[in-house]
């Protein structure tokens, strides 16, 4: 059964001895979740544009998105831990940017979203979408 509750994995952080963070793998629900908070923080970014300024930009290529663009962090971070050693309660907003970027990598990595480097050489890659 591919209950998230039941996928748990503790991990050190690599550059503070002694510090751990316990992390569950995300559901359909959270992944949908994260996405839709980024989608929705994306255009009320947009709402505040310029539209001149954006026609000087209409030449530029298209920016390919990575799967770190495609998630809003905070959801991810809270959607998959679970405790830590920091403390007794979990507040990802207490993550200093150092480790809030190393677990958000971490995180989509182990559910399977970012690619190995032998797999973008050769271009046999992991989808990102879900």
């Amino acid at each position: 059964m591919g209950l998230v509750s039941k996928s748990r994995e503790r991990v050190d952080v690599p550059y503070e001895k002694g510090e751990w963070i316990e992390l569950q793998a995300l559901s359909g629900f959270a992944l949908e979740s994260a996405r839709r908070a980024k989608m929705q923080a994306s255009i009320a970014m947009m709402q505040d544009v310029d539209l001149d300024r954006m026609k000087a930009f209409s030449g530029v290529s298209t920016v390919v998105q990575t799967p770190q663009d495609m998630y809003d962090h905070d959801e991810l971070l809270r959607h998959s831990i679970v405790a830590w050693s920091y403390a007794d309660t979990v507040n990802v907003g207490d993550l200093d940017a150092r480790t809030r970027n190393w677990l958000v990598d971490l995180i989509l990595d182990r559910n399977g979203f970012l690619e190995t480097e032998a797999e973008r050489k050769n271009g046999s890659g992991r989808s990102t979408r879900r």
